[in-house]
């Protein structure tokens, strides 16, 4: 039965306190005192129970299977490490079985190759993304490459469905006009009468650094059109204006995600594409990931990459840097070209381009010495300097040369440059006044300029 309450009783027991002589402002003071408590404890509780829900640093774990190869070591490289030189990360193979933690604090992508392939100095290679937990792989022979298999990682999934839409969409259709270009390499009508004149003297030389200087030469007729032939022209041209729509759709797939699926792309990107890019528009890209990822590996080397492409102009002054000679001295370049027409020569006892060029300068530089000429060399060297010493002796460089081993400054990406070297003529005012000039070409900048 429920009980009822009569009237007198309800409004006598809510309306009068409920202990006699309790006065309203003892009851606010014992409620507020309560309240204080009840928070301290509340925050105290809040507190212990994040500290025992705190999760343990995440892993980021690579293990998988090899099929069809004998290969004991697989190397994972980031985009702008050239596995020439650079390790990457090394993850041992044992009968056919594999499993690695990546010493990494957030997802990334890289370049998994096979040590045979790196060896062999280039072929097949997978893009993988790694992220918290496990990364299950089962890596073919490179025959079978694209059988390869990649689980535990959505951005590898959609990698995938990225890489099928622009095979579909531009690479199978480029495919032919690479056949008809292959075709006239062997009918000898790819290229102009300048371009068969340099591969004839390329083939017949037998001194190396001889043939890796043709292929600069080369490669410097496609700046003066001199390169393609007229009927090779217009296909190239085809072959130009489909790769420039995959970046432009790139682009806009790198600016929709804008996660780290995009920022790899924009990484690999700034490094592989860079002749065709418009550096204005990466910058943007570049900004909107680099707020949402600041504190990312890629950030801070994709900074230094657009910087140095944006830096290193005509027109710009020199990037100024202080590095050692190989016996441990210390040198500005500033101090060592001030008030002179200078050469800047990066180079490296690995570069047979580098070092051909280099070798042409010897004369003008012997020529304008001591007219207020002056050439400072830079050489990128990796784990010592025992190859360049063998260099320096063989080939006998009247100038300085300084060293940045193992990329300890970044010299290379400061001043703009992927692979191989480049050299900088800089004026009296240290303005960059020529980037990649011939011998000849310095020594006509320099009568006007003496």
């Amino acid at each position: 039965m429920a009980l009822k309450l009569n009237s007198n009783f309800r409004r006598h027991f809510f309306m009068q306190p409920i202990l006699p002589n309790f006065h309203y402002r003892n009851w606010y003071n014992m409620v507020k005192s309560i309240f204080k408590f009840s928070c301290i404890l509340l925050f105290i509780c809040s507190v212990y129970s994040c500290q025992e829900k705190q999760p343990e640093t995440t892993q980021f774990i690579v293990k998988g299977t090899t099929v069809n190869t004998d290969t004991k070591l697989l190397h994972l490289f980031t985009p702008e490490q050239d596995f020439t030189f650079d390790k990457g990360i090394q993850i041992p193979v044992t009968n056919h079985q594999f499993e690695y933690e990546l010493k990494i604090n957030s997802s990334q992508g890289y370049i998994l190759m096979m040590d045979e392939t790196v060896n062999n100095g280039g072929g097949r290679y997978l893009n993988v993304f790694v992220e918290p937990g496990v990364t299950e792989l089962t890596i073919h022979n490179e025959e079978n490459f694209d059988s390869n298999i990649v689980k535990g990682s959505t951005l590898n999934n959609d990698y995938k469905v990225f890489s099928k839409q622009q095979k579909e969409e531009f690479w199978d259709v480029s495919n032919s006009y690479y056949d008809s270009l292959n075709k006239m390499q062997q009918n000898k009508t790819y290229g102009t009468k300048a371009y068969y004149d340099l591969k004839q003297k390329q083939e017949t030389t037998t001194d190396f650094l001889e043939k890796k200087y043709y292929y600069t030469l080369l490669d410097s007729l496609k700046k003066v059109n001199q390169y393609y032939s007229t009927t090779a022209t217009p296909i190239q041209n085809a072959i130009d204006s489909i790769q420039k729509i995959a970046l432009e759709s790139k682009y806009q797939y790198i600016n929709k995600r804008k996660d780290i699926l995009a920022y790899f792309l924009l990484f690999e990107s700034v490094i592989y594409d860079e002749n065709r890019l418009n550096y204005r528009d990466v910058f943007q890209t570049f900004e909107s990931l680099k707020t949402k990822y600041p504190n990312h590996p890629y950030t801070a080397k994709i900074e230094t990459i657009i910087n140095g492409k944006q830096n290193i102009q005509i027109g710009n002054t020199f990037i100024d840097i202080t590095a050692p000679t190989i016996e441990g001295e210390e040198k500005r370049i500033s101090t060592l070209i001030k008030d002179k027409v200078a050469i800047i020569d990066l180079w490296g006892s690995w570069c047979g381009p580098c070092i051909a060029k280099s070798k042409k300068l010897i004369p003008v530089y012997e020529k304008y010495k001591d007219k207020g000429f002056t050439v400072v060399g830079i050489a990128g060297e990796f784990d010592n300097t025992k190859a360049l010493e063998k260099a320096l002796k063989r080939d006998k460089y009247p100038w300085i040369n300084l060293v940045e081993l193992d990329r300890a400054q970044n010299i290379w990406q400061q001043y703009g440059i992927r692979v191989g070297g480049a050299i900088f003529l800089i004026n009296q005012k240290g303005e960059i006044i020529a980037i990649n000039p011939t011998a000849y070409e310095v020594e006509q900048q320099l009568k006007v300029l003496l």
